[in-house]
């Protein structure tokens, strides 16, 4: 017998599990949840480490009690960790999830709900396609009225926490406040902006008279804005540079928009917020950390050219040292592609829990886009291998990474997107293993939240069950059979948005 095994024996004598067992029951007559016992599982705690065979959660309410292996001395199960064990009250129900896996919640890191997935969404570039034409009225009440959907899509793909990077008020907010009114939804979080230069209407056409995006042209009104973020409730701040590759040509260079960016960041820590920065070409990356500029997350990696190891040392160091997070979002184009290219395939995941009247508008026929629309196919190709490549080199730079699938441009399904995006780092060259500690405590990292994104005592209650192994291939991710989300269990037929 190791000396573990006997200081466990000893901690788990009649009398500490009579004084443990009164404590708990003491605690249940006072109006506590009662406890909930998951065992049996082969467990991925979201640190990374080796999974924990034959595990036990102990879930009181909305919150993880312990976390460990299974064992049983006289009779009282147990989860045993180093240095202690926590018996099970006689109370408490106990799920038996043997031959299963379980992992944290997905975060996804990057949504925004003014967009769908839609061909229809293709106006944002000026687009209109034969056949789907809907007036900006009828499309905006589609967005609200079709809110419940998407959160519930969210949830039956495992994504338990899903963070709006901006877009406007009623629909990321309101999607917030619908998350709380209903039964099973994910948690969500909400960024004020995005912030950035540029004339927003160019971007982005307003949404029923509300902004999608925000301009800031001096420091001072980056500050103005973050303050009116902070009034609005904000859980954080979404801020960036777009540049003339993307919709900003006549704006201030990145050298001259820093000090934006700077007073962005520093009224941001005022208000108690923390901010994701969008950058997406390599010498914004390379300015704004040679201008010292701090961030909690960067929302993409660079997209415009592939990053050499050899000749890019000093940038690839420059993000490593920062600390920063990066999020691949190396999907935010493919999907679309597919779609223009026909040949889109639905994952699993995206046929049980995707939205039919979004998938049902990726069937248009080639002849019904616009020559535009393959001019558009054509460039992204060339960025989406710019991204997987970067992808990969940012990760064996030993850079931590967080998981976002920039949900939903054309072709991509909010909650669904997370898989796809996973499959294709998977793809890209990115360990399974180390794709789990990504999408859950890489995201957890980036939003500054200690309760989230691993299976540990104090942690929310939010976990995936799964019939497959993740680590061996993250397309297992998507064989969900229950998920958890804070505290309260879903079987694979509750997560179902059709009923």
């Amino acid at each position: 017998m190791s000396r573990l095994e006997r200081q466990d024996q000893r901690l788990l004598t009649t009398s500490f599990v009579a004084s443990l067992l009164t404590s708990l029951l003491l605690t249940a007559s006072a109006g506590m949840a009662q406890m909930i016992a998951y065992r049996g599982a082969t467990l991925f705690d979201g640190h990374g480490g080796e999974p924990v065979a034959d595990s036990l959660i102990l879930v009181e309410g909305t919150t993880i009690v312990a976390v460990g292996s299974t064992i049983e001395v006289d009779g009282t199960l147990a989860a045993r960790r180093p240095g202690r064990s926590v018996a099970v009250p006689p109370d408490a129900t106990v799920v038996d999830l043997t031959g299963r896996f379980v992992m944290p919640g997905l975060v996804d890191t990057h949504v925004h709900f003014m967009e769908s997935g839609r061909l229809q969404d293709l106006r944002y570039y000026g687009m209109e396609i034969e056949g789907l034409e809907i007036s900006k009225e009828d499309e905006e009440r589609w967005f609200r009225e079709r809110l419940p959907r998407t959160l519930a899509g969210t949830l039956c793909a495992g994504v338990t926490t899903t963070v709006s990077l901006g877009g406007p008020k009623s629909l990321e907010y309101g999607a917030r406040q619908l998350s709380l009114e209903l039964d099973a939804a994910p948690r969500v979080i909400v960024a004020g902006g995005p912030l950035a230069e540029g004339d927003p209407e160019a971007l982005f056409p307003d949404f029923g008279g509300e902004m999608c995006t925000f301009q800031a042209s001096t420091p001072q009104e980056a500050r103005e804005q973050v303050r009116a973020f902070k009034a609005d409730g904000a859980d954080l701040v979404k801020l960036g540079y777009l540049g003339a590759g993307l919709g900003a040509p006549t704006g201030p260079s990145i050298e001259d928009y820093a000090p934006v960016l700077r007073a962005a960041v520093d009224e941001s820590r005022r208000q108690g917020l923390r901010t994701v920065t969008h950058l997406m070409a390599a010498v914004h990356f390379e300015t704004f950390l040679a201008e010292g500029i701090t961030t909690d997350g960067f929302a993409h990696i660079p997209f415009d050219r592939r990053l050499d190891p050899a000749s890019d040392g000093d940038l690839i160091g420059a993000i490593r040292d920062s600390g920063i997070p990066v999020t691949g979002t190396i999907t935010v184009f493919q999907p679309m592609v597919e779609v223009f290219d026909g040949v889109r395939e639905l994952l699993p995941i995206e046929e049980r829990c995707g939205d039919p009247e979004i998938i049902e508008t990726w069937s248009v026929s080639a002849e019904s886009l616009p020559g535009v629309a393959k001019m558009m196919a054509a460039a992204l190709r060339v960025q989406q291998g710019n991204l997987a490549h970067n992808a990969k080199v940012l990760h064996e730079a030993g850079i931590e990474m967080a998981v976002g699938s920039d949900a939903a441009h054309v072709g991509q399904l909010h909650g669904p997107a997370m898989h796809y995006e996973l499959i294709a780092l998977q793809e890209a060259g990115i360990p399974a293993s180390d794709l789990i500690v990504a999408a859950t405590r890489g995201g957890a990292r980036v939003l500054g939240r200690d309760d989230l994104g691993t299976l540990e005592a104090g942690r929310s209650a939010d976990f995936l069950v799964l019939e497959e192994n993740p680590a061996e291939d993250i397309r297992h991710a998507q064989t969900i059979v229950g998920v958890a989300s804070q505290g309260r269990y879903f079987s694979k037929r509750e997560l179902d948005p059709a009923g």
